[in-house]
């Protein structure tokens, strides 16, 4: 009987925690990232866009966190798309590049907040824990 109560319980505060998606190409960042932030919030991660937009329409997350290398338009495209079904907070990772100045223009329009990679991970916490508090 203990056993079961010690189980509900575990449930219950793991209901309680606020979800975050990460979608990223790079399992390793993705499962680093899962790691730092799964011990105050429930992270799931996801390689494609199609399988976070899915997850998100089933209005299971909080925040998306997107990581990816050189942004293209059709991130931009994406994130339009999402952002005018749910209103979820957005936080984009990825790497500076000066011939990519108009597409990330176009994506700052979208996405709550921008880090430039390598990021320092505690000021992505510190974001994360502002937008979901």
């Amino acid at each position: 009987m203990q056993k079961s109560l010690s189980n509900s319980h575990t449930r219950d505060r793991k209901k309680d925690k606020k979800r975050i998606l990460i979608l990223s190409d790079d399992s390793q960042l993705a499962s680093s990232l899962s790691l730092f932030f799964g011990d105050e919030f429930e992270v799931q991660t996801v390689e494609q866009f199609d399988q976070a937009r899915d997850i998100i329409k089933q209005g299971n997350v909080d925040l998306l966190l997107i990581d990816f290398g050189l942004p293209d338009n059709r991130i931009s495209h994406s994130l339009s798309n999402l952002k005018s079904r749910k209103k979820i907070p957005v936080i984009l990772m990825y790497v500076f590049h000066e011939k990519k100045i108009p597409i990330e223009s176009e994506i700052r329009k979208y996405a709550d907040a921008v880090f430039y990679k390598p990021v320092n991970i505690t000021d992505v916490l510190g974001r994360i824990r502002l937008f979901l508090s």
